[in-house]
């Protein structure tokens, strides 16, 4: 029993040593550990596996496109109809609107009512039970302006997309003119008071292009509505692009989150107003890239 006792640890001692003298065959003679004292990554190593480079962003391709396009253009002046098309009108068409502010006694009651007529006349204020009228009629000449077009969204909201497309448009170099300031400076230049007269010569002075941002509606987004964009140039009426955008960018794959049952993918945020008018502006410079 001792003898085959003694020959087991004589056995393990020989396994031990030569284990030892295996790991010790591991090291590197007198080079650094693969490993820093305290830490999980090779020191001075390059990392075991180098992550492949992330795709690039579709929008920062497309606006740097733009920029080199419009550059090449020698940088023309585009003016933006934010909700407005340019219409084929000639002169300015008024309306006459007639205005009734009156008083009617009835029955010992009194009542304050404002009427008004557009075109001929004004309306009728009196009836079968009417004892009293007084009040005073005021006639004034309205504008017409046929190139304005409706919002689908509320004032807040319409001025963040907008705001969000044309300094979009200006971060790629875009210089950007404003229709009001040219209209006044052409009307007074001319001496006219023709809306068409004043914007056409305001338009081909003081600027090369033209964009057209008017929204409409389209069942077949998710909000319900696009955006139709034109582009034309001023000095020949061309045509440079036309489309129609719903500001949706370039759909991208999304990670995967925890769900109720189990990892799905995450639903990508909705696009904030300014956002919108983003992607609106990057579809229209993809859209004039290969017309410049």
């Amino acid at each position: 029993m001792t003898g085959r006792l003694f020959r087991a640890v004589a056995g393990a001692g020989v396994l031990f040593g030569a284990s030892a003298t295996f790991c010790a065959a591991q090291t590197r003679g007198g080079q650094p550990t693969m490993m820093g004292e305290g830490r999980t990554e090779r020191v001075g190593q390059p990392a075991t596996m180098v992550a492949p480079p992330s795709p690039p962003d579709p929008a920062v391709t497309r606006t740097a496109g733009f920029a080199a396009a419009y550059a090449r253009a020698r940088s023309p002046r585009i003016v933006v109809f934010w909700n407005r098309e340019l219409t084929d009108d000639l002169d300015t068409d008024r309306e006459q609107v007639t205005t009734l502010s009156g008083t009617t006694s009835s029955n010992g009651e009194t009542h304050r009512a404002d009427y008004t007529r557009r075109r001929a006349g004004y309306a009728d204020m009196s009836s079968s039970s009417t004892e009293h009228v007084e009040g005073e009629i005021r006639s004034t000449s309205r504008r017409i302006d046929k190139g304005r077009r409706a919002s689908v969204h509320s004032e807040a909201i319409d001025f963040d997309i907008e705001r969000g497309f044309c300094d979009t448009l200006a971060g790629a170099g875009v210089r950007l003119v404003d229709r009001t300031a040219i209209l006044r400076a052409a009307g007074l230049a001319a001496n006219t008071t023709n809306v068409q007269e004043a914007e056409a010569r305001g338009l081909l002075d003081r600027a090369e292009l033209l964009i057209e941002v008017v929204p409409m509606t389209d069942p077949r987004t998710p909000s319900g509505t696009s955006y139709r964009i034109i582009a034309r140039e001023l000095s020949t009426g061309r045509v440079l692009a036309r489309l129609s955008s719903a500001g949706r960018g370039t759909a991208q794959k999304m990670p995967f989150v925890a769900g109720t049952d189990g990892f799905v993918r995450a639903t990508p945020r909705e696009a904030s107003p300014s956002e919108l008018g983003r992607r609106v502006a990057i579809d229209t410079m993809a859209a004039l890239s290969n017309a410049l």
